[in-house]
């Protein structure tokens, strides 16, 4: 009888055994994917904090366009600051985004813009002299232009990686 009892303690300890096992691996697939989802999310958010950020320089853009208001241009300089520090600060996030090939296009856009800014702010800040129309609308059209390759751009990345 006592063999009886020690086969039936065998297979009770390797079935809890085998639930213990199948419950820890389970566990940890379920740890791997939630640290996968955190990440992403993580990315996503950087991408839309892009994508707001470029649209509210776009706004201000558009802003001093309408209204001619030169605090505008300021105002835009100061969210070129803020897109180009965040893309910095989150480098490992952006450069996954990014995928290797545009980031360094996207900081170069960013500084095409950052300097139309800059020479439209010049240009209007000069005592006594007015630019000619020619001359703003030149850097008007080029600041359109950017402003939308770089909205395009941090859009796609927002939605690439949000349906990855």
């Amino acid at each position: 009888m006592k063999k009886a009892t020690s086969k039936i303690g065998r297979k009770i300890i390797l079935a809890f055994l085998f639930c213990f096992l199948s419950v820890l691996l389970f566990a940890i697939l379920s740890f791997q994917a939630h640290r996968e989802i955190g990440h992403r999310l993580r990315i996503v958010e950087v991408a839309d904090d892009l994508v707001n950020n470029i649209l509210e320089i776009r706004r201000f853009e558009k802003n001093f366009f309408l209204y001619k208001q030169e605090g505008s241009l300021s105002e835009a300089l100061s969210y070129v600051s803020r897109v180009e520090e965040l893309y910095k600060k989150q480098e490992q996030e952006t450069t996954r985004l990014a995928q290797e090939s545009k980031g360094p296009a996207f900081l170069r856009m960013l500084d095409r813009y950052k300097e139309s800014l800059v020479k439209m702010q010049s240009e209007l800040s000069r005592p006594g002299a007015t630019p000619l129309p020619f001359q703003v609308s030149q850097t008007e059209e080029s600041l359109r232009v950017i402003g939308q390759e770089l909205l395009d751009t941090a859009g796609t990345w927002a939605k690439e990686e949000r349906w990855k």
